[in-house]
Formats: structure tokens, sequence, C-alpha cells
């Protein structure tokens, strides 16, 4: 009979763990997300870990400081990311291991882990984990080819450019925003490296290229085919660059240089 109670006694607290584990932790799933999962079942999620990367970058600060050799730098800046990224996502990595269908991505620069039509079981299980602060849907956004239309009389034309500069004729906007007089204090943004994440970049554009800090500076990255020299997949990335630097009085900071990164 004593046999039978502790056989007993075992599985109940086998049952009592499995369900605690199951159980979600309150606050860790935001409101949104939680709606999204009522109404579709799935959702895609961003999971945010203990250790965010100002934590990581702090702690290795005085040796970056020491270390002139920009390239050595980013070599460990990037190690102590990814090194980080692993001993945090290493729990949740392994629940994905028995949902191999799912498409996941670690972010280990934010030391977050995004995953594709995770299943609200999934989100469960994943809010157990002590590592897990915070599951938050991860929107994604469209992007819009521009209207077309046949009618010419439908398209109004640009009021005309207006004074001269150092850097070329002043297009209307720069004149409504009042730029010419921040430049009058000579704030061209010289010094400044602008940094943009957009559908690409035509670097050979008159306007950009010759403010390109080059890819020998880190300066062009794309994730999807891997091009060597920046390359605009929908012309967005170049209008919106182009409004910040351009040169031949298009750009806000002529004066400023750029580096950028393709998204979907």
């Amino acid at each position: 009979m004593s046999q039978i109670c502790v056989a007993l006694l075992i599985i109940y607290f086998l049952q009592s763990s499995f369900r605690s584990n199951a159980t979600p932790v309150p606050g860790k799933v935001t409101a949104e997300l939680k709606q999204i999962i009522q109404e579709k079942q799935v959702a895609d999620i961003m999971i945010s870990f203990d250790v965010p990367s100002s934590v990581t970058l702090k702690k290795i600060s005085m040796k970056t400081k020491a270390i002139n050799n920009r390239a050595e730098k980013l070599t460990m800046i990037s190690e102590a990311l990814e090194t980080q990224s692993m001993i945090s996502q290493k729990g949740a990595l392994e629940l994905l291991k028995s949902e191999k269908s799912l498409k996941s991505r670690v972010l280990w620069i934010t030391n977050q882990l995004s995953i594709k039509e995770a299943s609200g079981a999934l989100i469960y299980k994943l809010t157990a984990l002590d590592e897990v602060t915070e599951i938050d849907v991860d929107p994604s956004t469209e992007v819009f080819d521009p209207v077309k239309t046949s009618n010419v009389s439908q398209i109004k034309n640009a009021p005309p450019r207006s004074r001269k500069s150092k850097f070329g004729q002043l297009t209307y906007g720069l004149e409504a925003i009042k730029v010419p007089e921040v430049w009058s204090l000579g704030y061209y943004g010289q010094g400044v490296v602008i940094g943009i994440i957009d559908s690409g970049i035509d670097y050979l554009h008159d306007a950009l290229r010759d403010s390109f800090v080059g890819t020998n500076n880190y300066g062009w990255h794309d994730p999807i085919v891997g091009a060597e020299l920046p390359f605009d997949y929908r012309g967005h990335g170049t209008h919106c660059l182009g409004s910040i630097v351009g040169h031949n009085g298009i750009g806000v900071a002529p004066g400023a240089r750029w580096m950028g990164c393709v998204i979907t």
C-alpha cells in the first residue's frame, strides 16, 4: 500500500509540474498579441529576453574604448552580442526543435527572437521560460506601389525652384521648412553619418554618389541577395535619402554622408 501511495504522489507532482510549466506567466504576453491569438489562433511574434543588448555593451565598454582599430572593435561587439543571444535564447530554441515547420530568426543585435505564425500553445510554453521577459506582435508593413494615372491633367506641377545656394538651386520644400536659415549658421550636416534602412539606395544617383561612406567602411548591407554595392529594389529608399542628404538643392543636410541597409 505504501508503495502505491508513493507512486501516486510521484505521478501527482509530475502532473503538477507539467501544468505549472504549461501555464503562461502573467504580464509577458502583450494585450495586442492576446487579441490576435484569440481571433486567429496564430501570430507573428517577437520575443524579448532578460539581458538586453545595452547591458551586454555596457559590460564590454571599457574594453572597446581601448581598441582604436574599428574592425577589431566591431568584431568584439558582435561576438559579445552573439554569445549573449545564444545563452539567453537557448531554451526558446530548444522548444522550437519540435516545431520544425515554423520559421524563426535570431536577432542577436537586440537579443530578440522572431517567429512566424506561432500558435497560442507555443506562446504559452515560451512564457514559462524565466529568461523570456516579453512576447509581442512582430508587425509587418506593406509597401504600396505608386499610384498610376494616364491623365496628365491630374498631375500638379511642383513649384519652381527658388534661390541658388552653394549646394545648388533650392527646391521649394527646403524653403518651406527654412533650411537656408540653418545653413546660414554653418550647419550643413558635416561630420554626421546618416544610416537608412529602406528598399535600398541607388548609389550612382547624382545627388547621392559623392556622399556614400563606401563599402570599406561597412556602409552597405543587403541581407536579401547579398549585393556588394548599394541597389534600390523599389526606389523608395533613394527618395527618402535624397530628402535627407541629397546634393543639388534637394536634401536638408547635404554635408552629411550616408550608409544603408535593405529591408523587405
